[in-house]
């Protein structure tokens, strides 16, 4: 089971044109999850051998979908654990 190790976010934006033709911009959240995954070698000697490696998600949304995700992480937080079955 991946591990989270840290969470770090990045703002962009992006400019578009309304309908009356001036710029407008939209603002777009990356929140990058680094995670620690196992990983299993097999060694010179016969052994597998577990090491751990970090591994970078990246998700890239606008602001109400960041409204979304939170609501549901709140959802999951408050659930019971009847209501997970």
């Amino acid at each position: 089971m991946n591990q989270l190790i840290s969470i770090s976010q990045n703002n962009y934006y992006i400019k578009t044109k309304d309908k009356d033709g001036a710029d407008k911009f939209k603002k777009y959240i990356e929140l990058v999850f680094l995670v620690d995954k196992p990983n299993f070698i097999y060694s010179n000697e016969g052994e597998v051998v577990r090491e751990r490696l970090l591994e970078r998600l990246a998700v890239t949304l606008d602001e109400k979908h960041l409204d979304v995700l939170i609501l549901k992480l709140l959802e999951v937080q408050k659930a019971k654990e009847e209501d997970l079955k």
